[in-house]
């Protein structure tokens, strides 16, 4: 399914909860730091993930992502790559929460494919499939019913450097997103004007701020 931006869940105010100060030790370290669970290991080029939306609805999603704070934007020239050069874009892609609304979900499996499990991801928790697939004999019919948890993921504020592994989104041109909070916010980190920035117009990459689901 492709992404409708409408549909598209979100929370209204900016997130604030910084949750590194209740991890201890590499848990912590890799939390703000990604590349500290760098294992320089991966054989190959970093696995690609495919954005199951439009660049007219990545357009509209970028104002309500940019309202709840779940955004912010760097140079594309800036952000990191993979070993062989290659983008660490994340894909998106919705899952229906209800009728109406869909949950936005990332794909991390390229930046993931760097890093090296720690805590208890590494010593406790069993593979999703484990837990999630459930075989259905032919001619019967699964019923369930669960009450959803709140966005809990949007009100996890993540650091600056884990930002910049989770990209979300095609580049665009500053100017097109130079109405938006997010691309302020980089005016300010970078010690430029707007009418400065308007003048080199870089391309952004939008990236996620808050705790990435997927």
């Amino acid at each position: 399914p492709q992404i409708e931006a409408s549909r598209i869940a979100l929370p209204a105010t900016p997130s604030a909860f910084r949750p590194e100060q209740f991890l201890d030790g590499e848990v912590r370290a890799g939390f703000l730091d990604p590349r500290e669970l760098h294992h320089g290991a991966l054989e190959g080029r970093v696995p690609h993930a495919p954005s199951h939306v439009s660049d007219c609805e990545w357009m509209k999603l970028l104002s309500p992502l940019d309202r709840g704070g779940v955004v912010e934007f760097e140079r594309e020239a800036d952000c990191p790559r993979g070993p062989g050069g290659e983008s660490l874009r994340c894909g998106v892609f919705p899952v229906p929460k209800s009728t109406e609304r869909d949950r936005l979900i990332t794909n991390k499996k390229g930046p993931n494919a760097l890093e090296r499990p720690v805590g208890a991801v590494r010593e406790l928790f069993p593979h999703g499939c484990c837990v999630c697939e459930l075989v259905v004999p032919e001619g019967c019919v699964l019923r369930g019913s669960g009450d959803d948890l709140p966005d809990f993921y949007h009100t996890m504020r993540c650091s600056r450097c884990r930002a910049w592994y989770t990209q979300l989104g095609p580049p665009v041109e500053y100017a097109r997103v130079a109405h938006l909070e997010g691309a302020r916010r980089w005016c300010e980190r970078e010690g430029l004007s707007e009418a400065d920035a308007l003048a080199l117009n870089p391309r952004m990459q939008a990236v996620q701020a808050t705790l990435a689901i997927g």
